[in-house]
């Protein structure tokens, strides 16, 4: 026995269908719409007996929309900060139009970070929520390389009997944290050099965020023909310095100083002490008290010999004309006044 079918397409529209073959018969919407959730009511007449009623509350889950991060009231793509080494703040995931209300959790890798507050609102007129979960972070050079991640899911109570409902959804941010330098240190520093070696000095330090700045001084000179690079994603700072020694390099100090550019604090430093090897510098002349146009046969006269050497000299050859040379040896340092009368 056929029966005439009608339906309101203001309603459901072309979305809807009635399946009277099957067993149980069976209304199928399709697509499903949040708007479709509600009471549906199934009436069957019978011609010799009154007609029954079936009622049917159907649920439509809506997946929760993405997370966000905000920070200072604003939100945050990538990164977070800047932060300064131990600074206290908070972060908030936030998801909207999800229905029942999303359950939001905070991840580092797969540890649950402990939530400071959560709340969920209702929308009145879409009839979805709104969901805020909250942490607090204290800002560490060990979060600089952390991801924390924001997951916004249904509840499991709120899902169907039947496969699962894929629908979770994620996001993440790092740390953008200010840390100054850890340690400064000048490399091939420790032997003696000979004069007129191209000697290369190497500047490194860590730790800084962003990368640290290095100069080197001599005295209060900055020196030039500096070499810089950054390594390990900028965790690691060099300043290469060449310089031409020579004699007046000997017992120089050169220093190396490394500051966090956006940092008002003073910067670290090393130093070191060159030692530079030569070969003697030899002056002579008239004793100090003695005046060269007034010295007559028979008077005593004596000489000077200065000499300059590192390392230090221990001989001294004094020589007349093509004589033989008067040997004298003489244990002394790099600089000295030898005489001879």
């Amino acid at each position: 026995m056929s029966g005439q079918r009608w339906k309101d397409e203001k309603v459901l529209g072309d979305r809807s269908y009635f399946i009277a073959s099957s067993d149980p018969p069976r209304l199928v919407l399709e697509p499903v719409h949040a708007s479709d959730q509600g009471v549906y009511t199934c009436r069957v007449d019978y011609s010799l007996s009154s007609s029954t009623y079936v009622i049917v509350n159907l649920t439509v889950i809506i997946p929760p929309g993405p997370p966000q991060v905000l920070w200072q009231g604003r939100s945050v793509v990538g990164a977070v900060g800047p932060l300064g080494d131990g600074e206290r703040t908070h972060l908030t995931c936030r998801s909207s139009g999800g229905r029942p209300s999303p359950v939001l959790t905070w991840l580092e890798g797969s540890r649950s970070l402990p939530l400071v507050s959560v709340n969920s609102t209702l929308d009145p007129v879409s009839g979805t929520f709104t969901a805020e979960a909250t942490i607090s972070i204290l800002a560490t050079r060990e979060l600089l390389d952390a991801s924390y991640t924001c997951h916004a899911y249904t509840p499991r109570h709120a899902r169907l009997e039947g496969p699962p409902i894929l629908q979770g959804r994620t996001t993440s941010v790092s740390f953008n944290i200010t840390l100054p330098p850890q340690n400064v240190k000048i490399l091939g520093s420790q032997s003696a050099v000979t004069e007129g070696t191209l000697l290369r000095l190497v500047c490194r330090t860590y730790g800084s965020h962003p990368p640290a700045r290095l100069q080197w001084l001599r005295g209060d000179t900055l020196l030039p023909d500096v070499t810089y690079a950054i390594e390990d994603g900028g965790n690691i700072t060099t300043a290469t310095m060449r310089v031409l020694v020579n004699r007046q390099h000997d017992g120089a100090t050169l220093t190396c100083t490394a500051a966090n550019p956006v940092l008002s604090v003073a910067p670290i430093t090393d130093t070191t002490t060159l030692t530079v090897y030569y070969a003697p510098v030899v002056g002579l002349s008239l004793g100090r008290s003695m005046k060269a146009d007034r010295i007559k046969e028979g008077d005593d006269a004596y000489f000077e010999c200065s000499i300059e050497a590192n390392p230090s000299f221990h001989r001294v050859d004094w020589r007349h004309k093509r004589e033989s040379p008067s040997a004298v040896t003489h244990p002394c340092c790099s600089h000295a006044s030898h005489k001879l009368l």
